[in-house]
């Protein structure tokens, strides 16, 4: 999946695939710093990623974290359209 989301970026971007490799690379570090950072990342366009807390029932110990993404309200409208 990823090499098919770079090939686009590369082609839409005018780019070669392993710039748009790395620039994705980069796209997807800045995104996991920022949420490790501020609990969150807002990505215009695309959506909003944040970091959940919740009681690990199973183990008793700690509290079990995990991303969560909700798209933007222009993802949703792009995938009603079809």
């Amino acid at each position: 999946m990823k090499s098919l989301l770079t090939e686009k970026i590369a082609r839409r971007a005018g780019m070669l695939k392993f710039q748009a490799d790395e620039a994705f690379d980069q796209f997807v570090r800045a995104i996991v710093e920022t949420v490790r950072e501020s609990g969150q990342c807002r990505v215009p366009g695309l959506g909003t990623f944040r970091v959940r807390t919740r009681k690990n029932v199973k183990f008793g110990k700690g509290d079990a974290r995990f991303l969560t993404f909700r798209a933007s309200t222009a993802v949703k409208r792009a995938l009603r359209k079809g």
